[in-house]
């Protein structure tokens, strides 16, 4: 059985793991629709 205080800190412990993981989505999401909306400008001239 874990006690409290360790349930909480391994918790806190994992939140910049999920930040990086969501930075890293964010990140290739963002560079994918930069590149979708240059597209759509060299076709549309």
């Amino acid at each position: 059985m874990y006690s409290q205080a360790k349930v909480i800190a391994g918790g806190l412990a994992h939140i910049p793991v999920v930040i990086a993981v969501f930075y890293f989505i964010l990140t290739t999401f963002n560079k994918r629709a930069l590149k979708f909306v240059e597209e759509a400008k060299t076709k549309k001239n």
